[in-house]
């Protein structure tokens, strides 16, 4: 693994864990107030409550909280460097293609999700211990 699959991995091990560190909120509320769907189910986020009333106050009151508690900024850091860190998998990934296919994958990485999520597997996955990035 070289340093830009490193990066990558880094970067969105601390995203993952900073959204998940939001997402706690959200269950935390519904728990702690005791919200419950028309059928029975707990919802997962406050933006699965049925009622209304109840969601858009689950929504503001979360917002709230994570933004006070500093929550926000850093799922907005830890995204914008997973954000760099893709790009520069990316473009490591396609370098080892040939000019032409290489710049028809790029227009389609910044226009296709499924395609971007497959460059970047292939990519993260690339055996790079003969290769010098």
């Amino acid at each position: 693994m070289n340093q830009i699959q490193k990066t990558y991995m880094l970067a969105k091990a601390q995203y993952e864990a900073v959204d998940e560190q939001v997402e706690s909120v959200d269950r935390k509320y519904i728990a702690d107030k005791g919200i419950v769907n028309a059928d029975g189910s707990i919802p997962r986020a406050s933006w699965a409550i049925d009622d209304d009333a109840t969601c858009e106050l689950a929504m503001s009151e979360c917002t709230k909280i994570v933004t006070e508690s500093g929550l926000w900024d850093e799922h907005c850091k830890a995204r914008k460097l997973l954000q760099e860190a893709e790009s520069e998998l990316i473009k490591f990934g396609l370098s080892f293609l040939p000019k032409k296919d290489r710049e028809v994958l790029e227009r389609a990485v910044e226009n296709d999700l499924g395609r971007r999520t497959k460059v970047l597997d292939l990519a993260f996955r690339l055996d790079t211990r003969t290769v010098k990035a």
